[in-house]
């Protein structure tokens, strides 16, 4: 059983400091997993979706979203990730979906995704 990091970056572009982010975290290919947000160093949430009241509290700081996913399906060894982000009265951006095949059944594969926010 083998771990497997993959680290990836993207960028989300502000329009409004005053906005709030929401954040939310997809785990596909029927495999489960658990999942960590971070605001730069300050965790926002486990498990489940963010909201981060003032989406200028996130400028040029790393969200980091860590997804672990450990193969617990025999007929396939494929696990994927996708984030969804959006800003208020915005539309929906998709990061992803982020997939891996690992090569053993019960391996695990660690996402680690961060997200540059700017203006």
């Amino acid at each position: 059983m083998a771990s497997i990091f993959k680290d990836l970056e993207e960028v989300f572009t502000l329009e409004s400091e005053k906005s709030p982010i929401l954040i939310s975290v997809i785990i596909g290919n029927g495999q489960g997993g658990s999942y960590l947000i971070y605001n730069g160093t300050k965790r926002i949430a486990v498990n489940k979706s963010a909201k981060i009241v003032k989406g200028g509290d996130c400028l040029n700081k790393s969200l980091t979203i860590v997804v672990v996913i450990k193969d617990k399906l025999l007929d396939t060894n494929w696990t994927s990730a996708t984030i969804n982000m959006k800003e208020e009265n915005k539309p929906t951006v998709t990061f992803g979906p982020y997939e891996y095949e690992v090569q053993n059944d019960f391996d695990t594969i660690i996402y680690n995704i961060e997200i540059k926010v700017i203006k």
